[in-house]
């Protein structure tokens, strides 16, 4: 949690690698450089800097390593929170298909998530839960805290969306459980949607 440090070290990864002309630890440096900003919500800077790893990775001929392909979902998210959809769609259902492709199980919980989120944007709440469920089981199944709030949190959001209040009331329960010393919050979460504000990466 002591993110000015972390980025004092990124920084200094990332000068000591182009000193050394190490192209692909400075797309790697780059992008712990955006996750840095992405979790302070800085999407345009963590944008920019996903975008020059992930030209790092593709100049490089690593366009298609799990590498590249978080990277890529990491920049179609920035796109995706930026409300900025036809770029972003596509760098995520990219990164999920080379993910899948290299049997990265585990790293296919992001894509799913933000292709969740993503449907939730744009009204396609079927799609939505599709993605959310299937977040939802690689997060359990990998010990993802984070994704599992998130999951529950988005799934919440699109029962209510499709007048499942049970369904929705499941989910706000389920994530509430998380945060015991807030006891209102599956009330707060009901009447109040998020979704503009929700950073899925903070």
């Amino acid at each position: 949690g002591e993110y000015a440090k972390a980025a004092f070290y990124a920084q200094g990864a990332l000068q000591k690698s182009r000193d050394l002309g190490l192209d692909e630890w400075v797309a790697a440096s780059l992008n712990l450089l955006a996750n840095l900003e992405l979790h302070e919500s800085h999407f345009e800077q963590a944008r920019a800097l996903f975008q020059e790893s992930l030209d790092r990775y593709e100049a490089n001929g690593l366009d298609a390593s799990s590498e590249a392909a978080v990277v890529a979902d990491n920049l179609g998210y920035c796109h995706i929170a930026l409300d900025h959809m036809p770029v972003g769609l596509p760098l995520v259902q990219r990164s999920l298909s080379t993910l899948e492709g290299l049997g990265s199980r585990q790293a296919m919980d992001y894509p799913c998530l933000d292709l969740c989120f993503a449907s939730l944007k744009l009204d396609r709440p079927d799609e939505a839960e599709g993605w959310g469920v299937r977040a939802l089981g690689l997060g359990k199944e990998f010990g993802r805290n984070d994704v599992v709030k998130n999951a529950h949190y988005l799934l919440a959001e699109t029962y209510s969306e499709m007048g499942r209040e049970d369904a929705a009331d499941e989910h706000y329960e389920a994530l509430a459980n998380y945060y015991p010393n807030f006891p209102a919050l599956k009330n707060y979460l009901h009447q109040i949607s998020l979704i503009g504000m929700i950073n899925l990466r903070a």
